[in-house]
């Protein structure tokens, strides 16, 4: 219902409202207790994603996105969060070339105009401005496999200081 681009169109509210909830749930279910097991938990989506594209590519206001998005997280914020930037019509001719060659999908969102991909993309960097320590910015233009080694190494970087401040003993649980 939110993403297939043969439904009806929804209100910039609802859309992120049923974001939020789906968030939500998909926190209760599977990432919380996941933690509570001290499993690594890896995403492509998180609440930086309802501020970016609600927030600065639909206009809602911030800071009421941020309340709604911390209920619906229960305020779990990632450890790292890595944005690969690339310029906006760049990023959509790969999404389109990925449909076309049938090793991608294609949804609502990515029917819109270039000026609200705009915004969303300034949206995400001016969120690794605001929070320097989580995000991780790469340039998307890097090859795959550089891109690959060098989010790997932030990785394992992230992972060490966590192990390392769970204190002696308990970094076995971190896989």
């Amino acid at each position: 219902m939110l993403l297939q681009p043969d439904r009806p169109a929804l209100y910039d509210e609802t859309e992120a409202l049923l974001l939020c909830a789906d968030r939500a749930q998909h926190v209760r279910q599977v990432v919380q207790p996941a933690l509570e097991r001290g499993t690594v938990v890896i995403s492509d989506r998180f609440a930086d994603s309802t501020l970016s594209y609600q927030g600065y590519g639909d206009d809602l206001d911030l800071d009421t996105l941020r309340f709604i998005t911390h209920f619906a997280t229960g305020g779990l914020v990632p450890d790292l969060t890595i944005l690969l930037d690339i310029d906006v019509e760049k990023g959509l001719e790969r999404k389109r070339a990925a449909l076309f060659a049938g090793e991608g999908e294609y949804n609502r969102i990515d029917e819109r105009r270039v000026a609200y991909h705009r915004r969303v993309r300034d949206g995400f960097l001016r969120l690794a401005e605001q929070e320097q320590e989580r995000f991780y910015v790469l340039s998307g233009e890097h090859p795959p496999d550089a891109l690959a080694e060098q989010i790997w190494k932030r990785v394992v970087s992230t992972l060490g200081v966590l192990v390392e401040s769970l204190g002696p003993g308990r970094g076995e649980s971190v896989t």
